[in-house]
């Protein structure tokens, strides 16, 4: 049900969580819920889509991490490659492992913020969205 879900309306926080291994980014992704349990797939996908559109505001000691997609475009133009990307059991799932054991919930008004740690295998990331034809090589042009 959640992949059906417009991206762009997807509700979540991201933030460096440190550094993590070389090729990485280590991050504690937040989301809202009435409920204080969420699939772990959720906070994936909320993980993946944040290094891809956002980036990663820069927090404590860690500088800022610019998206991997810099055009805002190429989310409408290749909308049914991130539909499948980001589909149940998707290709997401490749590039997104868990760290953190037990969620971090915080009492928000009526919902609870609950966040976890996870690590976005962003070189790996980059390489797959290359091999697509979605974002050209950083070696592009020279």
């Amino acid at each position: 049900k959640q992949s059906r879900i417009d991206m762009d309306a997807w509700r979540y926080e991201i933030v460096s969580a440190g550094e993590g291994q070389q090729g990485s980014y280590k991050i504690k992704v937040w989301t809202f819920s009435k409920k204080t349990k969420v699939s772990e797939d959720l906070f994936k996908k909320y993980a993946v889509h944040g290094v891809l559109f956002n980036g990663i505001p820069a927090y404590k000691r860690t500088s800022e991490k610019k998206p991997l997609i810099m055009d805002p475009q190429v989310k409408i133009t290749y909308d049914d490659f991130f539909q499948k990307f980001f589909a149940d059991g998707g290709d997401y799932e490749n590039f997104v492992q868990f760290t953190s054991g037990t969620p971090e919930i915080i009492q928000v008004g009526k919902e609870n913020k609950i966040g976890v740690i996870v690590l976005v295998l962003k070189d790996d990331l980059r390489k797959y969205l290359e091999n697509a034809g979605i974002i050209k090589a950083l070696n592009y042009g020279f």
